[in-house]
């Protein structure tokens, strides 16, 4: 889910097709946890810059239409340090309730 045309293809079966009352995406964390080569200088190359878009973009498209959606990365992924996931849904310790 790195490359734009598979994005875009599943962005319109989940907008148009399906409508899904809940998302619950496995967003790879090969490169975003502590076990990772990344780690700690956090150096994430484009195809995880791609697929951590993708998943706020879902998240963000679910929240805004009332429906629901989980991610599923381990507790110290950097996925949820990422500026735009705290600054749309807060950090672990301090979540956005909206």
């Amino acid at each position: 889910m790195d490359q734009k045309n598979e994005q875009r293809d599943c962005a319109w079966l989940l907008v148009y097709s399906l409508r899904p009352k809940v998302v619950h995406l496995g967003t790879p964390c090969t490169k975003m946890c502590v076990l990772s080569q990344a780690w700690p200088n956090h150096a994430l190359d484009e195809a995880t810059h791609a697929q951590n878009r993708f998943t706020h973009a879902v998240m963000t498209h679910q929240h805004a239409e009332g429906l629901g959606a989980s991610v599923e990365n381990p507790r110290g992924s950097l996925l949820f340090k990422q500026k735009e996931f705290v600054k749309s849904f807060g950090k672990m310790s301090v979540p956005v309730v909206k």
